[in-house]
């Protein structure tokens, strides 16, 4: 284990055990990668790559409802809702939801560039209902498993009824994003929902 990875699991792990404001500090590192975060109307484009991250072998496979991309995840998890670039699983547990898709992109940018993080968060909040609640945490880089950036918030939808949501957002080939998020009710999210979230990021492919 790199001193990069002990630095980031040993902020993240006190800050996630009490479930402080900010979840995620965004990890000092030279690695800036071509990744976008403005969402276009054309189709996905076709990856060509994956992300090289190890995927449990006891983790099922998931095809899309077109057919446009394949992903794994842990076993057990239930289809939320499907759509022809994206996923949403609902946990055994019932307090989480998990999705995970591609983005066509407009632009590219830089891991950790200012205004591309900017424009993540911008995404999250324009899809958000009028009486949903949002407050920003924490936003910025963040490289832990891959190389992306972060958006994390507290919420509460109309009731009220409270959230946390962190949204991760990483390269795959040029003018091709693949993103992920984890909205979580009555509760933190912890490091290792986290890395789930990010390998299964890391194993979509686009067919």
């Amino acid at each position: 284990m790199n001193y990069r990875r002990l630095i980031a699991l040993g902020v993240l792990f006190a800050l996630l055990s009490g479930c402080a404001s900010t979840t995620l500090v965004p990890i000092p590192q030279t690695v800036e990668v071509p990744v976008t975060v403005v969402v276009t109307a054309t189709p996905v484009a076709k990856a060509t790559a994956t992300l090289a991250v190890d995927i449990p072998d006891d983790w099922a496979e998931y095809e899309s409802i077109t057919g446009e991309f394949t992903l794994r995840h842990p076993s057990g998890w239930k289809i939320a809702d499907e759509r022809e670039s994206w996923v949403a699983f609902e946990l055994p547990n019932a307090t989480h939801i998990v999705s995970v898709g591609l983005l066509s992109v407009s632009s590219e940018y830089a891991v950790g560039d200012q205004a591309s993080v900017n424009s993540i968060v911008s995404n999250v909040v324009s899809t958000m209902d009028k009486d949903t609640q949002l407050k920003v945490l924490s936003k910025g880089k963040w490289y832990h498993i891959l190389p992306l950036n972060y958006a994390e918030f507290d919420g509460a939808f109309k009731g009220p009824i409270p959230f946390r949501l962190v949204f991760l957002q990483a390269p795959l080939v040029p003018r091709v994003a693949v993103f992920g998020f984890v909205r979580k009710t009555g509760g933190c999210i912890a490091l290792a929902e986290l890395e789930e979230l990010q390998m299964m990021m890391a194993s979509l492919e686009s067919n």
